[in-house]
Formats: C-alpha cells, structure tokens, sequence
C-alpha cells in the first residue's frame, strides 16, 4: 500500500473534522464529573436512533455487508440501554434518525460516515476508563464504548487499512466531507448534558 496515500488521506480527515470533532466532545461532556446516569441514557437512545437510520442504508451497498457484520452497533447499545434498566418499549420507542441514511448517498461520503464512527471506538476507550467505578455503571461497563475489547486498536487499524484501499480513486474531499457531515449531524442529533438538565428541572 502506499504509504503517501495512507498518510495523505488520513490527515485530511483528521485535519477536515479536528473542529466538527472537538465541537461534539464539548456539546455531549461525556467526560463530565460525576457522571450522569440520566445523561448516558438519553445519549445511547440518540445513538440508538442514529445507527437505526445508518445501518440498514448502509445495508443496501454490497461493499459494506461486511462492516455491518462484523462492527453493527445497534445490539450493544440495546444490550446497555437494558443493562441501565430502560424498558422494551421505550428502547424501541427510540426516535430514528432518518437524516443519517443521507450520509451513504455515495461511496466517499459514506467512507467519511464510517471513519468517525469507527474513530469513535478510541474516544470510547477514553469514556470507559472514565466511567470505572462510577455507582451506576453496570457490570461490565458500557458495550457501546468498548465493543471490540482488546482487540480495539487492530480493528481501528483493519478499518484504517480498507479505507485507505476503498477510496484510492475518490475525491478526498467528498471523504472528509462525508466525515465532517457526521459530526455535524451528531452534534445536531444527540443530546446534551445541559438539555438533559433542563428536563429534570
């Protein structure tokens, strides 16, 4: 693989979504002390409802039947929403993104979408570590934010790799424009923790 072509790409995404990226970290403050079980809950339900509207568009684009196979997040965020004590029905009752199957219009933009959601694996690692010991957190943790366990950094790397392949012959900026369009639609999409406070005043 070219080494050029794996460096170039990747620092442009990484260049292209530094804003959007810091901009989601600070609406959601998931690193926030103490930790708010009602907070984690309702952004899990956002969660929810995005890869609700992601994935099975996703599905319809033969070139990623594997990632879904291998990486689909939607059993562990229902696994943690159960494991937090919310019902059935309010975990299906979860509000579905449709905005998000928007984001797999095409090849490069889809690329994009899949480079912040798996990049989202080693924020995640952040948040466990966080999380440890906290009163509420189930045993185990939370799956949604370690859902490779150790083998976290070879899948980062495996994803990194077919990324890098797939978009060889696509316009670089339709990649991080992809990327940059789920971030912003995240941060439009998932609750904050300033909004989740209002609503238990």
């Amino acid at each position: 693989m070219d080494d050029v072509r794996r460096q170039t790409i990747l620092d442009e995404l990484r260049h292209a979504t530094r804003a959007s990226h810091d901009r989601l970290e600070q609406r959601l403050d998931l690193l926030a002390q103490p930790a708010d079980r009602d907070h984690f809950i309702a952004v899990l339900r956002g969660f929810l409802g995005f890869h609700r509207g992601f994935e099975p568009s996703l599905s319809h684009h033969g070139e990623f039947a594997g990632w879904l196979a291998e990486r689909s997040q939607i059993a562990a965020l229902r696994a943690d929403l159960t494991a937090l004590g919310v019902d059935d029905a309010a975990i299906d009752d979860a509000p579905v993104c449709r905005a998000a199957a928007e984001l797999t219009e095409d090849r490069a933009r889809t690329w994009g979408a899949l480079y912040v959601i798996e990049g989202s694996t080693l924020g995640g690692q952040v948040i466990t570590r966080h999380l440890a010991g906290t009163p509420w957190l189930p045993a185990g943790g939370l799956r949604t934010f370690h859902p490779y366990g150790s083998q976290t950094g070879h899948m980062w790397n495996e994803f990194r790799a077919r990324l890098v392949a797939a978009t060889t012959s696509l316009d670089p900026l339709d990649v991080t424009g992809g990327a940059v369009s789920t971030f912003s639609l995240l941060a439009e999409w998932l609750p904050t923790r300033s909004m989740n406070a209002q609503h238990r005043t």
